[in-house]
């Protein structure tokens, strides 16, 4: 678990019991990975004890055993899900304004693939400016391009690349096994009768495992319910037996399996 005003990682087992804390005040960390018994640092453009580096590998006592990925200057923008693991011994790695996602592995970190945009790539003039920057200081002119990797993730032998092009919305799906390309859509979309969307999601054959925040989840069947839709009375009181459940146990998110249908 990262703990960012501590500047601390907390390791606990399934019972809750705390096994380690490892300090990470010479570092920083957006977010967090780990591989076998190393700890990756995900730094998203802050100057540390350690120099400027996007990925920090690490040893649970604190020290630094590879630097990966060293930068300049800032990015702009960051990836909202920069990581997605690919095995047991390695992740993909995501950078926004490189379009490039890397294979992590132990003490090592390299390029996998890198998205090609074309005459919508960002140019390097508004590279380093964040949402604001781009918004209030560009005359609109971000929005004839490709604003980057926004959300990468895996399922199986497929990888799905969220972006946004000339404000649309784009899922790229490859296949990282022989990096070919599957499918380029403008989403995946759920239609069922509780009109909830993909969060986090995993795909296995025709089934669709979506973990749902518990936050989001209440807020969604609270309007649905509301909303009085068309929901049978069997699919109401599951609805609302599981709201009950997370009002006071808001801490373990909702599954919820989706079989696919194909038309």
């Amino acid at each position: 678990v990262l703990d960012q005003p501590s500047l601390k990682v907390l390791e606990y087992d399934f019972e809750g019991k705390c096994l380690g804390i490892t300090n990470i005040s010479n570092f920083w960390a957006n977010k967090l990975f780990v591989i076998g018994d190393y700890l990756y640092l995900v730094n998203q453009g802050s100057d540390t004890n350690n120099g400027r580096y996007s990925i920090f590998e690490i040893k649970k006592d604190g020290a630094m055993t590879e630097a990966f990925i060293p930068f300049e200057n800032a990015s702009g923008l960051d990836c909202d899900h920069c990581y997605a693991r690919y095995s047991a011994e390695s992740v993909f790695y995501a950078q926004r304004e490189s379009n490039t996602i890397y294979k992590v592995s132990e003490g090592s970190c390299e390029p996998f693939l890198t998205l090609d945009f074309g005459d919508y790539t960002l140019p390097d003039k508004l590279k380093g400016l964040d949402a604001r920057e781009l918004m209030f200081k560009t005359n609109k002119e971000y929005q004839k391009y490709a604003l980057g990797i926004e959300e990468i993730q895996v399922s199986g032998d497929l990888l799905f690349v969220k972006f946004q092009a000339k404000q649309e919305n784009y899922l790229l799906v490859i296949n990282h096994k022989n990096k070919t390309n599957v499918l380029l859509c403008r989403g995946i979309s759920i239609n069922s009768m509780y009109s909830i969307g993909l969060m986090n999601y995993y795909i296995d054959n025709d089934l669709i495992y979506n973990v749902c925040d518990v936050d989001d989840f209440v807020d969604l069947v609270t309007n649905m319910l509301n909303d009085k839709r068309p929901i049978g009375d069997k699919y109401v009181k599951q609805l609302k037996s599981i709201l009950s459940e997370r009002y006071s146990d808001s801490g373990n998110p909702i599954i919820i399996k989706y079989k696919v249908r194909h038309e």
